[in-house]
């Protein structure tokens, strides 16, 4: 509690303050990048990154370059280099699809670990969510622009099958059971917005346009389908790996169903072994996140401010099977560097 009265009497804009308050308010964005494993190597850049992002500061290999603008596209917002890299995780306009690219590993990671608790999930780059409000427009209507536009506004990155998926009582209820469920994943880069604030303009714009066209085509069925799934959950992924609340039940659920998977094999105290596959999860998603943002710095620093030609971008990583499987037998118990608190 002292060091976070300490923290909120630092200047606003103070990049330390910042740093601890996102690791204070989430707790993805407590996994320090020197708790790497094998299975999530950084480069030694990456790991300066990510370490500088992590305590708030400087980046060495940013200095000599503040001030420079960074390079863009169009009539983009000028923006300059800092030297926490800010500005470059940030810049708009900026050439190469870098926003995307953290945007679908995170997406295809998130699918993966849902897949590995054996729940059905569409999206990533297998099973495409593209057909979710395909039955909501009248048969026969004709679309403009506009109406695709507003159409691919509101299909989701990620739908989860969990039909048939109740609480037996074991552990606590969470809002993904027995239905099914959309997902959005949103990047956040800039520090003015919280990632909560983000997530609720998201799920607003969300009903707007399922609202927007139900107007420009009466009788469509757009804000009925959006409303039978009760809510959209919007996952917002902040600059220093903290996480939006909506998070928090998707992995809850996943650590649950692993859980049980676990205890089809060993004999473990339920709320020990969810307590283990919970922080796994959070543990890994830190991390990767830490070393997405590291990587979307370095890739941009080479697009926009570095002189001379771009490098080709860093290459696409994913995470290994988790640290807990279920599969005792072939691959052991959870130990190592990777027991939490060691």
């Amino acid at each position: 509690m002292c060091l976070l009265a300490d923290s909120k009497q630092l200047a606003g804009d103070d990049q330390r303050a910042v740093t601890f308050l996102a690791t204070h308010d989430s707790p993805f964005a407590n996994c320090f990048p020197a708790t790497s494993d094998p299975s999530l190597p950084f480069s030694q850049r990456e790991f300066h990154i990510a370490l500088g992002r992590k305590m708030g500061a400087p980046l060495s290999f940013l200095r000599p370059y503040f001030g420079s603008r960074i390079r863009s596209n169009g009539n983009s917002r000028p923006s300059y280099v800092d030297l926490y890299g800010n500005g470059v995780a940030s810049a708009p306009g900026v050439p190469g699809d870098h926003f995307r690219r953290l945007h679908d590993r995170m997406v295809c990671t998130l699918v993966e670990l849902v897949r590995s608790a054996r729940v059905h999930v569409k999206g990533g780059h297998t099973g495409t969510c593209k057909d979710t409000f395909s039955k909501c427009l009248k048969v026969g209507d004709a679309t403009d622009e506009e109406d695709q536009r507003l159409i691919q506004g509101i299909i989701p990155d990620m739908v989860v099958d969990a039909r048939g998926r109740k609480n037996g009582g074991t552990f606590p209820d969470n809002p993904l059971d027995d239905r099914v469920s959309l997902i959005e994943h949103k990047t956040l880069a800039s520090m003015k917005v919280t990632v909560e604030s983000r997530a609720h303009t998201v799920q607003r714009d969300l009903k707007k346009r399922a609202e927007d066209l139900d107007s420009r085509h009466p009788g469509s069925t757009f804000s009925q389908e959006l409303a039978s799934y009760g809510k959209y959950f919007v996952l917002v992924s902040g600059p220093f790996a903290n996480l939006s609340s909506d998070f928090n039940p998707l992995v809850d659920f996943i650590a649950r169903e692993r859980s049980l998977q676990t205890m089809e094999f060993r004999d473990f105290i339920p709320g020990v072994i969810l307590s283990m596959q919970k922080r796994a999860l959070i543990r890994r998603i830190g991390l990767y996140l830490c070393r997405g943002w590291a990587q979307h710095i370095v890739d941009r620093w080479r697009d926009a401010v570095s002189p001379g030609s771009s490098p080709p971008a860093s290459a696409d990583f994913d995470l290994l099977p988790c640290d807990i499987s279920p599969d005792f037998f072939y691959r052991g118990a959870y130990r190592g560097i990777n027991v939490p608190g060691a």
